[in-house]
């Protein structure tokens, strides 16, 4: 039997499109989740999407191209392997 088959996929983590920091926060905590699906609407249309790295980004300044800079090389030599 193939061992995927005895396990579930957790449902995305959402909310709407006009909730809080915080409430996106909490749901990102309480979840241990590293993204937040912005939906509206009762067909859940997904509007965008809000990563941990996007909220932290409103509390720390990351000067341009600091990603790319300092890790861009390490995610190059992983794929290059």
């Amino acid at each position: 039997m193939d061992s995927l088959s005895n396990k579930s996929v957790a449902p995305p983590v959402t909310c709407a499109a006009d909730a809080s920091l915080w409430c996106v926060i909490e749901s990102l905590a309480v979840r241990s989740s590293h993204r937040i699906y912005m939906v509206e609407g009762d067909d859940m249309k997904v509007l965008g999407v809000v990563t941990l790295r996007d909220i932290i980004a409103c509390f720390i300044y990351e000067p341009p191209d600091h990603f790319d800079n300092y890790l861009g090389f390490a995610i190059e030599e992983m794929l290059n392997r």
